[in-house]
């Protein structure tokens, strides 16, 4: 496993940075500002955001921003720098999340807004070595011709080196990728990530991310383990008990093991 970083080690391009940083609200809106050249008077941030606890979900801690401005339009906003090949994927998962939490039932599909879904990556996801990639769905034998749905899904990649962007943008894509502070606007990010590293609160709250990060990769771990056995179980007639024995594992993950193993042979029906 990768050596965790210490809060005073993390960057923008850090997902927690990134996250603790945008929630000052003149940041994000002159974010959103740069890449999508447009003007915005507020943001209301959701509340999943504003509560560590809310910010948890089945596949992990969440970490991405996501806010409306005053006319209804969302904006979901994440760092990714890792690649995948799966920002198209997870875009699409994203956008059907918040499409299915913001539409009861029985409304108006009219009623859903436009959305922007942004990834903001240290790697070229589609290789055209591009800073900026912006997909609408569009007809595929008439080009000019939009299905209108109102899904934006945006990439800013800070390893590209072509492409129109704001004056602005560039100067964010420079920084995100050097840490080199040029205009106001990357004076008042580095200012703020700067903050956040001198902040005991941000301290304790990134702490508890990672000890809840840990518990949750452990967990994935004793279910994986738990499943093996069961599986030779089944294929090959062993004892579960004398695998769980055998097992190079502390013990309290045995216990825990035979726990699960225990928990799933009750499960299936005699």
């Amino acid at each position: 496993m990768a050596k965790r970083k210490e809060l005073e080690e993390l960057t923008l391009m850090d997902d927690y940075m990134f996250w603790a940083v945008m929630k000052k609200k003149d940041l994000l809106i002159k974010l959103l500002e740069c890449i999508l050249v447009i003007k915005l008077v507020d943001l209301i941030y959701s509340k999943g955001q504003e509560i560590l606890k809310d910010a948890y979900d089945s596949r992990g801690v969440r970490l991405d921003v996501f806010v409306k401005d005053i006319t209804g339009r969302w904006y979901n906003i994440e760092v990714q720098t890792t690649d995948k090949k799966d920002i198209p994927k997870r875009s699409r998962y994203n956008q059907a999340v918040v499409d299915v939490d913001e539409l009861k039932p029985g409304e108006d599909f009219n009623k859903l807004q436009e959305c922007f879904v942004i990834f903001i990556t240290k790697f070229d996801t589609h290789g055209r070595n591009k800073k900026l990639y912006w997909f609408e769905k569009k007809d595929r034998f008439e080009k000019d011709l939009l299905f209108g749905d109102g899904g934006n899904d945006i990439i800013v990649n800070i390893a590209g080196t072509k492409g129109e962007v704001s004056k602005e943008l560039d100067e964010v894509i420079n920084y995100l990728k050097s840490g080199e502070v040029e205009g106001d606007y990357t004076r008042k990010l580095d200012d703020a990530v700067a903050a956040v590293k001198k902040s005991d609160e941000r301290k304790r709250e990134y702490m508890r991310i990672i000890r809840y990060e840990d518990e949750l990769r452990r967990d994935e771990r004793l279910r994986t383990s738990a499943e093996n056995v069961l599986s030779l179980v089944k294929n090959l007639g062993l004892d579960a008990d004398i695998l769980i024995a055998n097992m190079n594992v502390d013990e309290y993950d045995r216990e825990k093991i035979k726990e699960l193993v225990a928990e799933k042979l009750q499960m299936v029906p005699a």
